[in-house]
């Protein structure tokens, strides 16, 4: 947040862009927006995810996203939630993860 009010003073705009990729740096992303809505402009994600419920449709293991892991996250502030939250940034997924298939045994 204090990275995007710095930048946000340089170059003398109301508000930033802010991109993420990825499922963490969305998560990280929308909740910036969700506690600062008047800061940022719009949060656009690529190869994001639809839901917190990712984290356990994929599976994606504690290792390999252990900030993803909050006690109630997904239950209290899901992604659509949290995008509410950030009102009136608009905050856009351009292109999902998708859920690995699979083997069949």
């Amino acid at each position: 947040l204090e990275i995007a009010h710095w930048f946000r003073n340089v170059a003398g705009v109301p508000k930033v862009r802010l991109e993420a990729t990825g499922i963490r740096d969305q998560v990280i992303a929308t909740v910036a927006a969700a506690l600062e809505p008047d800061l940022f402009s719009e949060v656009v994600v690529h190869e994001g995810m639809p839901s917190l419920n990712f984290l356990l449709e994929a599976p994606v293991t504690f290792e390999n996203a252990p900030d993803l892991f909050c006690l109630d996250l997904l239950k209290d502030f899901d992604l659509d939630r949290l995008a509410a939250m950030a009102a009136p940034t608009k905050v856009t997924v351009e292109r999902y993860v998708e859920v690995p298939k699979k083997k069949a045994e």
